[in-house]
């Protein structure tokens, strides 16, 4: 996923906020690796923007587990056909 965040993108987790370069850092330092959707995401998009919404089950260290959080994702399309990642955001639940 940190491939699609743009430039000037945000993020926010359950540590802490970053946004631009940061943004990917801050990604990683939640280790969300491993991590699975709960039940089913839910998306909605049109021409020119795009939300996902989804439970995920990640690991907790050491195998012992997992802490649920929920995930959002608001992306804008690229002329390529992809989609940037505009702001995501990370919440315990």
């Amino acid at each position: 996923m940190a491939a699609a965040l743009t430039p000037d993108s945000i993020v926010v987790g359950p540590d802490k906020m970053a946004t631009g370069a940061g943004a990917k850092d801050a990604l990683a330092g939640w280790q969300l690796d491993g991590s699975t959707v709960f039940q089913r995401s839910r998306e909605i998009h049109q021409a020119r923007w795009g939300f996902v919404q989804a439970n995920l089950d990640r690991p907790r260290p050491g195998g012992k587990g997992v802490d649920r959080i929920v995930g959002q994702l608001f992306a804008v399309p690229v002329p390529d056909g992809t989609w940037s990642i505009v702001v995501a955001q990370y919440a315990a639940q």
